[in-house]
């Protein structure tokens, strides 16, 4: 009987140790025309996003020849519809992505993987920057009127390179902000706008000056 529930003890010891403390799910991203729907998530460390092209001639990169700051790189080569690709994330941080035949119409995308241990539930959204003009020559002109709270926080923007240096900040405010780009040389950049270490918004831009 004792040698009985002993191993009855140790049954449900290792299912409860074996047992994965937050399930996992899978995220799903539609792709077509010129844009990825929902552009920006925010998944738990282990979940698996699945982009399904239901339109056109598309691709998904997010590798770290395009994105060096990604934590990992990931990707699939252009195909046109139907296809699906999927992606587990099990490291935590910030990940852009982007369609090449479509990047210079603003088909871009972006992942924040949060570690599945202390989740911060009060976290903003990530929101996609209104930003023009893409390409941009001298300066860009940022449209932050949908950030209403802006007045009354400490919001900054910054500019930042494929490689993760951040090359321009810039104190914002609500309604719409000119950037000067003095010094930027042209190529793909990331606009992020962050609240002290938080990501609150944030889009791909070109600068191609004459």
């Amino acid at each position: 009987m004792k040698k009985t529930l002993l191993l009855t003890l140790i049954c449900i010891a290792t299912t409860i140790a074996t047992c994965p403390l937050s399930a996992q799910t899978s995220v799903p991203v539609n792709v077509s025309n010129t844009q990825f729907t929902p552009a920006n998530i925010s998944i738990n460390q282990g979940d698996t996003v699945v982009w399904t092209n239901t339109a056109g001639f598309h691709n998904v990169n997010g590798t770290t020849g395009t994105y060096a700051a990604n934590p990992e790189g990931f990707g699939r080569t252009v195909g046109g519809a139907p296809w699906t690709f999927t992606h587990v994330f099990n490291i935590t941080g910030m990940y852009n992505y982007r369609c090449d035949p479509h990047f210079g119409q603003g088909m871009t995308g972006t992942i924040n993987v949060q570690s599945t241990t202390g989740i911060d539930n009060t976290s903003p959204t990530i929101t996609k920057i209104n930003a023009y003009p893409s390409p941009a020559t001298e300066q860009i002109n940022v449209d932050l009127s949908e950030f209403s709270n802006l007045k009354n926080q400490n919001f900054n923007l910054y500019l930042i390179d494929l490689q993760g240096r951040s090359l321009l900040k810039s104190a914002v405010s609500s309604g719409v902000n000119v950037i000067e780009l003095n010094g930027i040389s042209n190529g793909q950049y990331i606009l992020r706008l962050e609240n002290t270490d938080r990501i609150i918004g944030q889009t791909d831009i070109v600068v191609k000056k004459q």
